[in-house]
C-alpha cells in the first residue's frame, strides 16, 4: 500500500512539474520577453536578430517605439534605405516625430547623401529647435570630406563647443591643405626632363625609370645616326619619342592618382575619427546602459 501511494505521488509530482515547465516555456515567447530579448540583442550589437524579434512583437502590437528601434537597427547595419523608410513613417508620430526626423537626417549624413541633408538644413520647419544644432553639426562635418566645399573657420565651427572645435581643428587645417599635386605642372616638368613629373608626384621609381629609358633610347638613336645606321637610328628615335610622350601623359596621370590616394586616405582617417567621437552628436541611448 505504501509503495503504491508513493508511486502515485511521484507520478502526480512529475505531471505537475511538466505542466509548469510547459507554461514557463510558453512564457518565454510572450511579447514582453521577446521585447526584452530584442533589446538585449540590440545592445549586444546583434541588430539583425533584434529586428526579427521586434517584427514578431509588431505583428501583434502596433508600437511607434518598436518601429523606431527597427529603424535604428537598420541604420546600425548600414541598411540606410530601409532605415529612411522606417523613419519616414514616424514623422507624424506624436512622441517620436522629432527624434525620427533627426535620425532621418543622420541617416542621410551616414549614407553621404549630402545634397538631401542640405535641403533639410535650409528648411527651418523640418525639425524643432532642440535638435537643430545637432543637424547643423552634421551639415558642417560634411564639408570636411575632400570633395566638398568648405566654409571659413568663423562659420564652420559655429555649431561646435570649444572642446569639439579643438578636436576638429587638425582635420580642418589638413582639409584646406591636402597637398594635392598639379597634373599640368607634372606634365610640364616631364616635358622638360623626362621622369621629373613623376618624381614631383612622389612616384620616384617610375620617374627614374622613365629618365633612364628615354635617355638610353635617345643616346642609341644619336649614336646610330652618327654611325650612319639610319634604320636603327629612326627605330630608336621613334621608341624614344613614344616613351617621351607616354612619360608626359603618365606624369599627369600619376599626379591625378596621387591626389585620389590622398583624398581616400584623408577621408578614411576622417571617417574613423568621426565614428570614434560619434560625429560629435548626442548618443541615442534609448534603452542600452
Amino acid at each position: 500500500m505504501i509503495s503504491a501511494f508513493f508511486i502515485r505521488l511521484i507520478f502526480l509530482v512529475l505531471i505537475l512539474t511538466s505542466i509548469n515547465f510547459a507554461q514557463d516555456e510558453i512564457n518565454y515567447f510572450s511579447n514582453e520577453n521577446r521585447l526584452r530579448f530584442g533589446d538585449y540583442l540590440f545592445c549586444d550589437n546583434d541588430y539583425l536578430r533584434a529586428i526579427d524579434e521586434y517584427k514578431l512583437v509588431l505583428k501583434e502590437k502596433n508600437s511607434d517605439s518598436l518601429k523606431f528601434k527597427i529603424a535604428l537597427a537598420y541604420q546600425k547595419l548600414g541598411k540606410y534605405y530601409e532605415s529612411e523608410n522606417s523613419l519616414k513613417e514616424l514623422f507624424n508620430s506624436q512622441q517620436l516625430h522629432n527624434d525620427a526626423k533627426f535620425e532621418y537626417a543622420k541617416t542621410l549624413y551616414l549614407s553621404k547623401r549630402f545634397s538631401l541633408l542640405n535641403e533639410i538644413v535650409s528648411d527651418n520647419s523640418f525639425i524643432e529647435t532642440s535638435k537643430r544644432n545637432e543637424i547643423q553639426k552634421l551639415h558642417h562635418l560634411t564639408q570636411l570630406y575632400s570633395l566638398q566645399a568648405i566654409e571659413d573657420s568663423s562659420k564652420f565651427f559655429q555649431p561646435f563647443n570649444q572642446n569639439e572645435s579643438v578636436e576638429l581643428l587638425k582635420f580642418y587645417i589638413r582639409r584646406q591643405n591636402l597637398g594635392n599635386k598639379s597634373p599640368a605642372l607634372a606634365a610640364i616638368l616631364s616635358a622638360v626632363v623626362p621622369g621629373l613629373g613623376k618624381v614631383y608626384s612622389e612616384n620616384y621609381g617610375d620617374g627614374i625609370t622613365a629618365f633612364l629609358l628615354t635617355g638610353v633610347l635617345t643616346f642609341l638613336s644619336v649614336d646610330n645616326f652618327h654611325a650612319q645606321h639610319d634604320f636603327r637610328g629612326w627605330l630608336f628615335a621613334g621608341l624614344a619619342a613614344y616613351f617621351y610622350a607616354g612619360n608626359i601623359y603618365g606624369s599627369a596621370a600619376s599626379a591625378q592618382l596621387f591626389n585620389a590616394n590622398l583624398r581616400i586616405t584623408f577621408d578614411n582617417e576622417l571617417q574613423l575619427f568621426l565614428n570614434k567621437n560619434n560625429h560629435f552628436i548626442t548618443r541615442n541611448n534609448l534603452f542600452c546602459k
